[in-house]
């Protein structure tokens, strides 16, 4: 199974680290490597890794240095409909309505317990496995190969680098020859 892409979006150094440290110590103990993690500190960083990680999961913190989580959610769910996980200290339920209402799959606050994340997580990834099978499947041609469940291209197995409205447009046309 191929490892799921999660970019941490976070302006506290720390819990950037802490996560990111974390969720790669998880890949080392099942022997494979289980998640790809990408971070940003700020909205603008994160929508730029956002386009070329394609990630399967978004962990986001709703107090950004240039934004708000909120709405960076909103976009993000607008451009791919991607997995959110808000993880942030706002802990009044009116803040959960309006994470939930954005877009978020699930609302999560700091401070927060390390394993309950991991299992937060999961939960989140098991579910896009179970919608995967429904998904469209890969499309080829000759050595080009367009997942668009996993958001990625190939060319003779080599992965080529696309930002969200490259592949939206490559595979609309790969699928409309």
């Amino acid at each position: 199974m191929p490892s799921a892409k999660i970019l941490i979006v976070d302006d506290e150094p720390a819990i950037l680290n802490l996560i990111q440290r974390f969720l790669s110590k998880q890949s080392e103990e099942s022997g494979e490597l289980k998640y790809q993690v990408e971070s940003a500190k700020d909205s603008t960083t994160a929508l730029i890794i956002f386009e070329q990680f394609n990630p399967d999961l978004v962990i986001l913190d709703v107090n950004l240095p240039d934004g708000n989580g909120y709405l960076l959610c909103e976009e993000m769910q607008r451009r791919t409909g991607v997995f959110v996980l808000m993880l942030t200290s706002r802990t009044d339920s009116s803040d959960k309505v309006t994470g939930f209402s954005k877009g978020a799959d699930d609302y999560f606050t700091k401070p927060f317990d390390l394993e309950e994340l991991k299992y937060r997580v999961e939960a989140i990834l098991k579910r896009q496995r179970m919608i995967a099978p429904t998904e469209p499947q890969c499309l080829r041609y000759g050595g080009l190969v367009i997942d668009p469940v996993r958001r990625e291209v190939t060319l003779d197995n080599q992965l080529i680098g696309l930002t969200a409205l490259e592949f939206n447009l490559l595979y609309f046309l790969a699928s409309e020859p």
